[in-house]
């Protein structure tokens, strides 16, 4: 086999003259990649926003007080994945369907796929984000999760009474499904086909070649 490395003449050439093969090859993978998404559960989305205030006194600063504020956001967005708070979530009142199974591993990897904690950077504000395929348990669960936070926060940070947070921004629920992201995944459905399909016509016009270029070297041989 020929050794030479590829120009952008054995790149470009192929593709030009093989243009059709490649908008199909690239057409079909974006279709592929988009009925594997549609196949998933489409999710809907709920957010709220809390704030963590920190009283301060006279012996520690606005700063220092309003970085402990942010540490204390930043535990949170962890403990929201915890069980203990996954159950006191189901258990809220907010009428929670406790669809998660009972196997343990199961429970937290549905519930992990459920609930999301950003802390917005530089800030003590988190955002609460819930993922489910119904838009009233969405609601239920991010309206439940926030009032566990609100109530409930103080046994996992332990700064007690001198810590409190507070619901800044109330319940929102998108209108459409958003997980999974069937625009995304089509874009990168067509970008991964173009790169797939690309590169099989190039390799397969450089065997060409390179088959050519051997039978034409063993016929001057023969001569």
């Amino acid at each position: 086999m020929n050794n030479r490395l590829f120009s952008v003449q054995d790149v470009i050439k192929p593709l030009v003259s093989s243009w059709g093969m490649l908008v199909l090859g690239t057409m079909l993978f974006a279709l592929l990649v988009v009925g594997i998404t549609l196949i998933q559960p489409l999710k809907y989305s709920s957010t709220v926003r809390l704030l963590v205030i920190q009283k301060s006194d006279s012996v520690v600063d606005p700063y220092t007080s309003s970085r402990g504020a942010e540490k204390i956001a930043q535990l949170i967005t962890q403990i929201v994945h915890s069980d203990s708070f996954m159950e006191k979530v189901v258990s809220s009142g907010f009428q929670v369907r406790d669809d998660y199974g009972s196997d343990l591993d199961a429970r937290r990897k549905k519930w992990n796929k459920t609930i999301e904690a950003r802390q917005v950077p530089e800030t003590a504000i988190i955002e609460l984000f819930v993922y489910h395929i119904s838009v009233e348990q969405a609601r239920n669960i991010v309206k439940a999760a926030s009032t566990a936070l609100q109530t409930k926060a103080s046994e996992y940070h332990g700064a007690g009474e001198n810590v409190q947070l507070r619901e800044i921004d109330g319940a929102v629920v998108s209108r459409f499904p958003i997980k999974p992201n069937v625009i995304l995944n089509a874009i990168a459905g067509v970008i991964i086909g173009l790169c797939v399909s690309g590169g099989f016509i190039v390799v397969r016009a450089r065997k060409r070649a390179d088959m050519n270029e051997a039978v034409r070297i063993r016929v001057m041989g023969d001569v």
